[in-house]
């Protein structure tokens, strides 16, 4: 087993990021800087600077008979601006959700939502650093 986003992996990534810059919701930014910041200290060919738009909705999926929330949906969308000196900048849109069950202690939703909004965001990081990896 090797982690995602070991020191290894990170010396063998064929990128790096110059420049980060965020906008929108501030969790998902905080946790995206945490990840990809690993690769500001990489010294590679293809160097990027990106800015980074997110936004969470949470949204009720459905109501039981009182009118009461009964499910969610989480929708994180982040929009990508990807500069690189000399080349044509590239935007691109990605986007993860999760429906779950609403909880009658909302201290506890609320931390279950944290923890979902952290997840999403890994999926979401992943899924920028394969994209970055495999542009040319």
């Amino acid at each position: 087993y090797e982690a995602t986003n070991s020191k290894k992996k990170l010396l063998s990534s064929n990128f790096s990021i110059n420049q980060l810059i965020f906008y929108g919701d501030r969790e998902i930014n905080r946790k995206l800087k945490q990840q990809l910041s690993r690769y500001m200290q990489t010294k590679n060919i293809k160097i990027f600077d990106l800015e980074i738009e997110s936004d969470a909705t949470k949204t009720i999926v459905s109501k039981d008979s009182k009118g009461n929330a009964k499910n969610f949906n989480l929708n994180v969308d982040i929009l990508i601006k990807i500069k690189r000196t000399n080349h044509q900048d590239i935007k691109l849109l990605l986007n993860e959700s999760f429906k779950y069950n609403n909880n009658e202690d909302k201290f506890e939703l609320q931390r279950y939502e944290q923890g979902l909004k952290n997840n999403l965001s890994e999926i979401i990081v992943r899924r920028i650093v394969s994209k970055l990896s495999n542009i040319q």
